[in-house]
């Protein structure tokens, strides 16, 4: 026996602080529905001035990507016109599994065109099979939203060159743990450490 109860509503994407076209995409992905009340209380407390660490713990297919992905992609298309386009991080996205990180790429990928800011907002992945190329690349013009997992993170903290090149000029606003019930025990300790190091480095 099985009770599936529905997710409160929300408030509709376009009462949310997000830019209006990438408000709209949002409209035109969930076909004109609003917000889980999870979701606009996730982003709004994100994006407000009280901002503070947060962890959202809800059912399957409850839409908790969406909490932190939007804040992210405002952030990142806020700094993109600020900056006009001067490169530098203002979010990395961990995940356990490179299969997620591929499938959440495609995702910012379709919302960043949707909402015509692909170009504009850069986006990349680093894992074991970014080649020294791609490399040499990230460290001459760091993304805004950098999408990798815990030991590719200690790799750019140990090794100088991407140490010193990847972070400069940052305006880190985020920093994403995906599928965090993962980093339990000794792996938990680690990436906690790893956290640690990341913020006394920035």
């Amino acid at each position: 026996f099985s009770a599936h109860r529905p997710f409160k509503p929300g408030k509709k994407w376009s009462d949310l602080q997000l830019d209006k076209n990438l408000a709209q995409a949002m409209t035109k992905r969930t076909d004109g529905k609003p917000t889980f009340a999870h979701q606009s209380d996730a982003i709004e407390h994100l994006l407000g001035p009280a901002v503070s660490p947060l962890v959202v713990t809800t059912g399957t297919g409850s839409g908790k990507t969406e909490c932190f992905l939007l804040p992210v992609l405002q952030a990142a298309i806020q700094d993109a016109v600020q900056n006009k386009g001067r490169p530098g991080l203002t979010a990395i996205l961990l995940y356990p599994m490179n299969a997620l990180a591929n499938d959440q790429k495609k995702r910012i990928d379709d919302l960043l065109e949707a909402s015509g800011f692909k170009g504009a907002v850069s986006v990349s992945m680093y894992n074991r099979s970014t080649t020294e190329q791609q490399r040499v690349k990230l460290r001459e013009r760091p993304p805004h939203i950098l999408l990798t997992n815990y030991q590719m993170l200690e790799y750019l903290m140990v090794r100088p060159a991407d140490r010193e090149a990847l972070f400069k000029g940052h305006r880190l606003r985020f920093l994403v743990l995906d599928e965090v019930h993962t980093y339990r025990g000794t792996l938990g300790t680690h990436v906690a450490l790893l956290v640690r190091r990341l913020k006394a480095h920035l």
